[in-house]
């Protein structure tokens, strides 16, 4: 009985060691393959990778080859595994985004290699506690034509997926397109319709709206040599500009005229008498009206931005019922008006005021909540025509899409968690993989 005993031990010594030995395995092939996406690389670069491991261990540790030789890392595990990092990331999402108070989206369209429509949302919403979450959710091929209707079911289809409340939802963020905004029956309105939330922001790609205002001055070359000068040089420049601008503005609206607030016009006082800065005046004010058209849609949420952003100097009666008895006591108090100065807002709110007023904290976590610009799903695209290149036209939606989850998320895979639970496979390299 006790040499079966013995026996036993032994091998159970043996099958922990192998059990060991397989899941460093797996968690190693994963580990790689989250490498591989990460800087987009071809999933055939993984037996490359591979190779040049055991060139190493031959040379440093050889007694551990054999551990290297059985890690998997064909072009189709590598694919699987990211597949599966893509998958644990997006139920890591899917549990963040049921914690969440507010939310918004921002979304765009880009056509890729292959000439077809990639349609990105982003979401950003934020939690009780005013910790923020900004979070690739999901890109779809719009194979059939860019309506907003087609749009209205991809979007409808991902919030589905994550299971997200459409009652927190605050607002939307395009990049202008027809099929966005359009008043009849594009994206936005459709979409309005059907999650049925009240009070929702409704915004245009604040940098998109600076680069049309930029091109009603019709200084295309002059705007190529601006941008082409050097960062350095142009901050410098910045408060000269200022206050050319400035002095233009002003001079064209009197005859008499003094540089004495103007410290840089001052030192080239008679360079400027020489210049005749009238003939610049009208195309200011013709940017100054471009400003004021594009952004009228701003215009509608001024008391809501004053309100989040500016509440020690808001007039109490002129805000609205609910938030006046607030404002009164944030007003008054001394240690609150330190904070507000010595803080950035998210800090504020979430260090200062969560917790004491109710009606400023959800009215701040709304606004917290909204994208300010595209300017996410264009550097996603950015990243996605790096991955996407014409050596990997063969690359599917799918896989492209869980290969830029995992290359764009701050969310990080479980690895321990999903190499664990993953059944152990062996290296089956063949030279046509």
């Amino acid at each position: 009985m006790q040499q079966m005993k013995k026996s036993l031990s032994k091998q159970q010594v043996v099958f922990h060691g192998y059990k060991k030995e397989t899941e460093l395995v797996t968690k190693l092939s994963f580990k790689i393959a989250e490498a591989i996406a990460e800087n987009g690389k071809p999933y055939s670069d993984g037996e490359f990778i591979k190779n040049c491991v055991e060139i190493f261990i031959e040379n440093v540790s050889p007694e551990e080859k054999n551990l290297v030789e059985q890690i998997s890392l064909s072009r189709f595990t590598v694919a699987r595994r990211i597949d599966d990092l893509s998958e644990n990331i997006e139920v890591s999402l899917k549990d963040r985004m049921s914690k969440l108070s507010a939310f918004s989206i921002a979304l765009d369209e880009s056509t890729d290699l292959s000439d077809t429509a990639q349609l990105v949302v982003f979401i950003r919403g934020v939690t009780d506690n005013f910790e923020v979450t900004e979070e690739f959710s999901d890109m779809a091929s719009m194979q059939s034509t860019k309506t907003g209707q087609n749009i209205c079911e991809e979007v409808t289809k991902l919030m589905n997926n994550f299971e997200i409340d459409s009652s927190k939802f605050v607002g939307i963020t395009t990049d202008g397109a027809p099929s966005m905004v359009g008043k009849n029956n594009e994206f936005v309105k459709r979409f309005l319709d059907v999650i049925e939330t009240e009070n929702v922001f409704v915004s245009h790609c604040i940098i998109h709206q600076e680069s049309l205002c930029s091109k009603v001055l019709g200084f295309g070359e002059v705007m190529k040599s601006v941008v082409s000068t050097e960062c350095e040089a142009a901050r410098t420049r910045s408060v000269s500009a200022q206050d050319d601008r400035t002095y233009f503005l002003i001079s064209s609206k009197t005859t008499t005229f003094s540089s004495f607030h103007f410290p840089s016009l001052e030192s080239r006082k008679v360079q400027i008498q020489l210049f005749n800065c009238k003939k610049y005046v009208r195309t200011i004010e013709k940017l100054t009206l471009a400003f004021e058209t594009r952004f009228e849609d701003f215009k509608k949420h001024k008391a809501d931005v004053q309100l989040f952003a500016h509440p020690f100097d808001l007039v109490v009666e002129n805000t609205r019922p609910s938030f006046q008895l607030e404002i009164i006591e944030l007003q008054a108090s001394v240690d609150l008006k330190r904070a507000y100065r010595e803080n950035d807002l998210l800090t504020f709110y979430r260090s200062h005021v969560y917790g004491n007023y109710t009606n400023l904290e959800n009215h701040a976590r709304r606004m917290i909540s909204l994208f300010g610009s595209t300017y996410c799903c264009e550097q996603f695209f950015s990243k996605m025509k790096l991955f996407e290149t014409k050596c990997r036209n063969q690359l599917t939606d799918e896989h492209l899409s869980s290969q830029l989850r995992v290359a764009t998320s701050s969310v990080k895979a479980d690895i321990g968690k999903i190499s664990g639970s993953r059944r152990y496979q062996t290296s089956h390299y063949s030279p046509t993989q």
